[in-house]
């Protein structure tokens, strides 16, 4: 949040709402977290508000920031190496960890 925020009020001057999507998993939701960054929003004056939306829990097939993540992914194994097997697959999957 901390680092997030600020970025987005950088970087979106201009537009009036911003929605930065939370995966809603219990772990990023639980014990009134939603309700802190709330609080901390509603703190910051001037534009673009920024809100909170969050995305079905355990639904990936309707989750932005998973279909986004793992196509981001798919891009780049394809276009950084040519697997032709699992084992091949795996050592794309350790390169990127690696860089």
């Amino acid at each position: 949040t901390k680092k997030v925020i600020p970025s987005v009020g950088r970087n979106f001057k201009t537009s009036r709402v911003v929605f930065i999507q939370m995966d809603n998993a219990p772990s990023h939701v639980g014990h009134d977290t939603v309700q802190k960054i709330d609080e901390f929003l509603a703190k910051i004056k001037g534009n673009p508000k920024i809100r909170i939306v969050l995305q079905p829990a355990n639904s990936p097939d309707t989750n932005c920031n998973d279909i986004g993540f793992y196509n981001s992914l798919q891009n780049y194994i394809w276009k950084n190496s040519d697997p032709t097997n699992v084992f091949d697959l795996e050592n794309s999957f350790q390169s990127i960890e690696e860089n």
